[in-house]
């Protein structure tokens, strides 16, 4: 079970499942068609949301479905919780504590309503969840978040907690709710949202100037409320990953901001930044649609190592960054244990961590020819792990890539 896959491998058991994935959307409507769920890797908190469990290799190794959800159309995971939203608009969420939104520290091995919207006839459109907390986006624009409120991750204006939603406030304490979200997402201890006029939030744990809010505000540790991200034109989406940030314009040019110190940001360099930087090698290769900013790494090898000596930097755990354009999948940052597709041999530590966005698919980092990786997967979506990728295709299928332990893979191999 403690391998690693150097290229993209399709998730078998999903391959005869899946019916089709809609384009990513940036409107805040809810993109059919709807689906299952189907789940793998570690559970031990019931975040997966079924009992297909391994006790050998303590996981669930390939997907299961979970069988008390249907009709989903968003779903998005945890540290040690997940959450599902159904085409209606209600909010399932399983797994364990006040990050699951039901107002007790408990455990929820199967999928729950979240009573809070439901009692209140709200209609959730979309849901993020972070390392610690979990926020959403009702159909009135309201933007909820829950969980531990350390640093400011719930936007509500103070560090408490919350076992159930509260609501996140706007720029301007006079403001009151904020009212006008479009899309939201949750990283570690740090949360985001684009507004309906296409303006830029952010929120929580500022370390490594990770809310994009200038070097000026980088030397604030945290903010509790609202703070706008420094982009001059309309942003249509945005992620959020444990120690930096990326976001899409209208126009579909992508920048990032944060922690640079594997590349994870594309600028060429392994600097951090506090202001958000246009990604130009992206430019001329089409419009970006998707982006996604590694989560789950609350503590990378990279931050602990001797940044003085370059070799201790290279190749080892620490975050990366996937983006689509057009149909293809590009990926930079650390290139540890394959999790940027971009090597054709097996390795668990290699000197090819990528600066500025790589074409997977292309000229192999380790031998001298094309790897030909996802030549025929048009793709629409990425999501970038702690150790290891995946992706789905235009028809519904997905690949996953890097670091193999405790199940994360899905696949046989």
């Amino acid at each position: 079970m403690d391998y690693s896959l150097e290229r993209p491998v399709e998730v078998d058991t999903l391959a005869s499942t899946t019916g089709g994935a809609p384009e990513p959307s940036t409107t805040g409507g809810l993109p059919p068609p709807c689906g299952d769920v189907y789940t793998w890797g570690s559970s031990p908190s019931g975040e997966l949301g079924h009992d297909q469990f391994d006790p050998r290799h303590k996981c669930s190794p390939f997907p299961s479905r979970v069988p008390s959800l249907t009709k989903v159309v968003n779903v998005s995971c945890g540290d040690g919780f997940s959450a599902a939203l159904t085409c209606n608009g209600v909010l399932f969420t399983w797994g364990k504590g006040i990050k699951c939104g039901h107002g007790t520290d408990g455990m929820w091995p199967t999928p729950q309503p979240v009573e809070f919207f439901r009692a209140r006839n709200l209609r959730v459109v979309q849901v993020s969840c972070g390392e610690v907390h979990m926020g959403c986006v009702d159909e009135a624009g309201g933007a909820w978040c829950w969980g531990k409120g350390m640093s400011g991750a719930l936007g509500s204006g103070s560090d408490a907690n919350a076992a159930t939603p509260v609501a996140v406030v706007g720029v301007a304490p006079a403001d009151g709710p904020l009212r006008d979200a479009l899309q939201m997402s949750c990283g570690f201890r740090s949360s985001a949202v684009v507004t309906r006029a296409g303006a830029l939030l952010s929120w929580g744990s500022n370390a490594h100037g990770k809310l994009g809010q200038g070097r000026e505000a980088a030397q604030l540790p945290s903010r509790s409320a609202p703070g706008r991200v420094l982009i001059d034109e309309p942003v249509a989406f945005v992620d959020v990953g444990c120690h930096h940030a990326g976001a899409i314009t209208h126009s579909g040019t992508l920048y990032t901001w944060g922690y640079g110190g594997s590349g994870a940001l594309g600028h060429g360099t392994r600097d951090s930044h506090a202001t958000p930087r246009l990604v130009e090698a992206l430019c001329s290769a089409g419009r970006v649609s998707h982006v996604s900013c590694t989560k789950g790494q609350q503590t990378p090898n990279l931050l602990k190592a001797d940044k003085s000596n370059l070799a201790e930097c290279i190749g080892i755990e620490a975050p990366h960054t996937l983006a689509v354009v057009g149909s293809r999948l590009y990926s930079w940052g650390s290139a540890h244990k394959g999790m940027l597709g971009n090597l054709r041999l097996k390795t668990l530590y290699s000197n090819v961590d990528e600066l500025v966005p790589y074409a997977v698919g292309g000229m192999a980092r380790d031998e001298p020819v094309p790897t030909g990786y996802l030549a025929d997967v048009p793709v629409v979506q990425g999501a970038a792990s702690s150790i290891h990728s995946a992706v789905v295709g235009a028809n519904g299928s997905v690949y996953c890539f890097g670091c193999g332990s405790t199940g994360r893979m899905g696949v046989r191999e």
